[in-house]
């Protein structure tokens, strides 16, 4: 204790068992005599509680000046000294245990006239609490959620729980997950950290699956095209969507992949009725060279040179030889002219005919007993009428839709007709020539359109009874005039023949060669019925 100026001065002894924290102080309030009786011994009281003092002799300067002299755990401190009003106990702990009291007890009190001594006990130390864990109180209004919402913490309490069982609410949680809610998730992770430690609690939820109204389908494509639409597409349910794949220049499709099922080469693909998401992947390869196809007509080589050639490619043209005749050039579809027998042709990027012509290299005697055929006119017997008549037609019938059919046949191999003839029937679409060598030379043109483009209507035939070698034939003739169609049926009833049985039907050549057409099977009436192709001999061998 520190002793004021003059002897009369109050010294102020605090002889506690516990001793105040720093900058604690005593507050004494001046103008009240205090006495034993006034000091509320074992009464409780609670740092700000007033200490009261007796009053000083007026006379005297520094009855208003009290020092306290107090303990801490940091040393010892001279306190400031008050004012008329006293001092106040704000607060204080004992050092040697380390425990903050928030309430004391007079325990003792001395006062004389000189010396005032009061003891202090504390009663109600305050225990360092920490956290140890977390309880939620009361659940949140929504525990029901749909894939993609948040948790809701609306309505949920939850609270600190400490190491004194005391608790008390919190609000500055943290929630996981904190985004969108998947079906996967059944409860939320409540967590909250205080004085370094955090702890946890759970709150249980469920979530559903959303209703969609729409699926994705992926759509991509491999170097060497585009598929369109391309990329994330979104589809209405039920809806149906279609995928377009284009090769780039100087590639083709390769495959296409739909769901990891190869669909082949193609160039579009259409899902219909979309209920799942899907994926289309196109893939591509460089491709092959187009070609393009090179027809030389006119040749008598082995080795012509007709065939698919891509553009830029050189081609061998042969024209070859013929007895009797010298060649007089190339003439092409696109208008140019070669002028030897071989020579090389650059295939343009398009189709192309190049056509060989020829001139007599002496006289040739007409042969006699030529015949033709199917020339829609009167029967030509002189081969000056068929040459004339070739001619004409060349010239004003090739291109219509009904070509002429012409079958030129000579006893010796020395006919030939004329150049000009061939080389006109060469140059135009619609007949084909077609040269037979044997005994006899034949020489046939044949329209490539439809030479038995007929008008009609079903026939029926009693075949005649024959035999040959045993086997039963017969020859069936047309003996109708007119047109017929090839959409007809030709129904021949064969004596003899067993119901179920096979028939075979032959096609017969002016030579009387059988080539088989087609197997039939007789029916219960004993009738072969087969399609009629044209107007030719036919046998039905049963």
């Amino acid at each position: 204790m520190k002793r004021l100026k003059k002897s009369q001065a109050l010294i102020l002894s605090l002889a506690m068992i516990i001793s105040l924290i720093p900058m604690a102080s005593i507050k004494v309030k001046a103008g009240v005599t205090w006495t034993p009786e006034n000091t509320h011994v074992s009464t409780q009281m609670s740092p700000g509680d007033l200490i009261m003092y007796p009053p000083f002799d007026e006379d005297d300067d520094d009855t208003n000046m009290v020092y306290v002299t107090y303990n801490s755990s940091n040393g010892s401190y001279l306190g400031s000294a008050s004012d008329e009003n006293g001092l106040e106990v704000t607060g204080y702990s004992d050092p040697s245990t380390g425990i903050t009291y928030s309430k004391y007890r007079v325990t003792s009190c001395n006062y004389d006239w000189d010396t005032f001594s009061v003891e202090l006990t504390g009663i109600a130390p305050v225990v360092q609490k920490t956290l140890t864990g977390i309880s939620i109180s009361s659940p949140p209004y929504k525990t029901s959620y749909t894939e993609g919402e948040s948790f809701n913490r609306q309505g949920m309490n939850v609270a600190a729980v400490y190491s004194d069982n005391s608790s008390s609410g919190i609000s500055n949680y943290s929630v996981n997950p904190s985004g969108a809610l998947g079906t996967g998730n059944s409860y939320v992770t409540i967590s909250y950290s205080e004085g370094g430690i955090t702890k946890t609690a759970t709150q249980g939820i469920s979530v559903k699956a959303r209703t969609t109204n729409t699926y994705t389908i992926q759509a991509g494509a491999g170097t060497g095209g585009s598929i369109s639409p391309a990329g994330s597409q979104n589809i209405a349910k039920g809806s149906d969507k279609v995928f377009t794949i284009t090769p780039a220049s100087g590639y083709q499709i390769d495959r296409v992949v739909v769901d990891g099922a190869n669909q082949g080469a193609i160039n579009s693909y259409t899902f219909r009725n979309v209920t799942a998401g899907h994926s289309i992947t196109a893939y591509f390869k460089v491709s092959a060279a187009k070609t393009y196809p090179l027809t030389v007509a006119g040749s008598f080589a082995p080795a012509a040179g007709t065939g698919n050639y891509a553009a830029g490619t050189n081609v061998t043209i042969n024209a070859g030889t013929v007895p009797g005749y010298i060649f007089t050039g190339w003439i092409t579809s696109d208008g140019r002219s070669f002028a030897n027998a071989v020579t090389t042709l650059t295939m343009p990027a398009y189709a192309l005919t190049i056509s060989a012509s020829w001139a007599p290299s002496g006289s040739i005697t007409p042969v006699t007993q030529v015949t033709t055929t199917n020339l829609k006119g009167t029967q030509l017997t002189s081969w000056d009428a068929i040459a004339a008549k070739l001619d004409t037609l060349t010239v004003k019938n090739l291109n219509k839709t009904s070509s002429a059919i012409l079958n030129v046949t000579s006893p010796a191999a020395s006919c030939y007709i004329p150049q000009n003839v061939v080389a006109h029937l060469n140059v135009r679409k619609g007949v084909e020539l077609r040269i037979n060598t044997g005994s006899d030379v034949s020489y046939s043109f044949y329209s490539d359109l439809d030479n038995s483009a007929f008008a009609g209507s079903n026939l029926s035939y009693t075949a005649k009874t024959g035999n040959v070698n045993g086997v039963r034939q017969q020859i069936l003739d047309f003996v109708e005039k007119g047109p017929i169609n090839t959409n007809i049926s030709m129904h021949v009833k064969l004596p003899g023949a067993v119901p179920g049985q096979q028939a075979y039907v032959y096609l017969v050549n002016a030579a009387g060669q059988q080539t088989l057409y087609l197997p039939v099977t007789v029916s219960a009436d004993g009738t072969a019925s087969f399609a009629v192709i044209a107007k030719v001999k036919m046998a039905i061998i049963y």
